[in-house]
């Protein structure tokens, strides 16, 4: 009974051994594919490095000369777009010289006549200053009512600062210092 044990055990361990030896053929042989593509790439991406190397050799001495073509292109470009504006401007100057300028007296100049010499109305100017002067004073009156944020009773103090008030301080005269 122990003999088949070891027997049966030896045969799964020589198929074991097998299988692992297949696997690893199999998988030397991928590397060895996988190595030779990788040499290929390597050599292909040295054939390209190589031109584009030579690539830039060649365009080193072109792009100097590319730099200056197009600065030369802009300063014409610029030249160009000034005569056009210039062009034009001498064409608007001549369209305006073939049309003749019309002008016409609106009214004759005279000098004011001494005899009938004018002066202010005092009424009115004085009735206009009152009212200007009333108006403007209740629209100062409204204005600074309407800006002053000072707080002039309990129930204001109450409503914008939020707190309940105890008493308040009694306003005094004007003066601290009572003279007799």
């Amino acid at each position: 009974d122990r003999y088949r044990e070891v027997e049966t055990r030896k045969k799964e361990l020589e198929a074991a051994y097998q299988d692992l030896h297949d696997e690893l053929i199999k998988q030397r042989q991928r590397v060895v594919a996988t190595t030779a593509l990788l040499t290929a790439e390597k050599k292909e991406l040295k054939t390209r490095l190589n031109v584009f190397a030579t690539r830039m050799d060649k365009l080193g001495p072109q792009s100097i000369q590319y730099g200056r073509l197009l600065k030369e292109s802009n300063a014409a470009t610029k030249n160009y777009e000034e005569e056009q504006e210039r062009y034009l401007e001498s064409v608007r100057a001549e369209n305006l010289a073939k049309k003749p300028v019309l002008l016409s007296v609106l009214d004759i100049p005279s000098r004011p006549n001494p005899h009938e010499w004018r002066r202010p109305i005092i009424w009115l100017n004085v009735l206009v200053a009152c009212i200007a002067g009333i108006v403007l004073s209740l629209v100062y009156a409204f204005m600074s009512d309407h800006f002053d944020h000072t707080i002039k009773s309990v129930d204001d103090a109450e409503r914008y600062l939020g707190t309940p008030v105890i008493s308040s301080v009694p306003k005094l005269g004007r003066r601290i210092i009572q003279t007799r």
